[in-house]
């Protein structure tokens, strides 16, 4: 898949684009997405993403309160769905473009779209100014076919990227992932910790809570984790570490039969299932216990889920 990051980019091919934000590649999301790939392959179109990178931790004018995917896993996703080309340029190098001059010269020119497909509350243009029904005023003389994809609900209600992140917030990442299409993780490098784990007889691999990241509800979670080439079940907790008095948020996990070195390795790690909120021990030996009676609740857990 190519991506590119500025304005300047210009396709080589005509394209059938879906227009958002895509902040979660949730399943409404993957609505717009999945049929322009489908429109793509219908019409002999390159299946491409607008996209953008939020600047100071905004989408437009409303303030994110945390982003649920990485860039990289953003874009993971996005291959997975079939899209072949991404331009995702920073927000402010077209907030400023008016509604006309974002389709005559980001999908007329740059992208040469011949199809495009949007969400039934798309905004574009300086202020917001463009909706779905300007989209396909603007694009009709230019040929440019538009599909409005209406509004995708579960169980009656809306999903939405605000409602996810509410969820986590909470600890209710089994429902979070059932409204994402995969499970919520936390991506990164794993780094130092102060070995007690070790010490506890249940090492661990920690990772720091990444700056502008949604930050899931302290607590300890049935988890499962990619590493070294392979799925390990495992436990995370995602916290401060109370009991031994650390103040950064990390998420610190137990591989269930991983003996090994991590150090440096880039893990995914998947929030499966809260067991409990975190909690400050008496003891380290309180602790130990404690941990021993999670890790024995993880793996009943995947004795019954499999």
């Amino acid at each position: 898949m190519e991506v590119a990051a500025t304005l300047d980019f210009c396709s080589l091919q005509q394209t059938s684009v879906a227009l958002g934000y895509f902040d979660g590649v949730h399943r409404g999301h993957m609505e717009v997405i999945s049929r322009a790939v489908a429109t793509a392959r219908e019409k002999g179109l390159r299946p491409a993403v607008f996209t953008f990178v939020a600047e100071g931790g905004r989408k437009g004018e409303r303030v994110l309160q945390g982003q649920l995917l990485t860039e990289a896993a953003k874009e993971r996703l996005l291959a997975g769905a079939g899209v072949e080309l991404v331009l995702t340029p920073h927000f402010a190098s077209f907030r400023q473009m008016e509604p006309e001059q974002f389709v005559a010269e980001v999908l007329h020119l740059r992208l040469r779209a011949r199809a495009v497909t949007c969400g039934y509350d798309f905004r574009f243009g300086r202020g917001g100014a463009g909706d779905a029904a300007a989209l396909k005023r603007l694009c009709a003389p230019l040929g440019i076919a538009v599909e409005v994809v209406p509004e995708f609900r579960l169980a009656g209600r809306e999903v939405s990227s605000t409602r996810i992140r509410a969820l986590i917030a909470q600890g209710e990442v089994e429902e979070a992932g059932r409204l994402l299409g995969y499970p919520f993780a936390v991506e990164g490098s794993v780094g130092q910790g102060n070995h007690l784990g070790r010490t506890l007889q249940f090492p661990t691999v920690n990772q720091q809570l990444q700056e502008g990241m949604v930050q899931p509800r302290f607590g300890v979670y049935v988890s499962r984790t990619r590493a070294a080439g392979r799925w390990w079940p495992s436990v995370t907790n995602v916290g401060v570490k109370p009991t031994v008095g650390s103040e950064w948020p990390v998420a610190e996990t137990n591989l269930l039969g991983f003996s090994g070195d991590l150090y440096g390795a880039e893990i995914r790690v998947e929030l499966l299932h809260f067991l409990r909120g975190e909690q400050k021990f008496a003891s380290v030996e309180a602790l130990r216990e404690q941990i021993a009676r999670d890790v024995q609740s993880a793996r009943d857990y995947f004795a019954q889920n499999g």
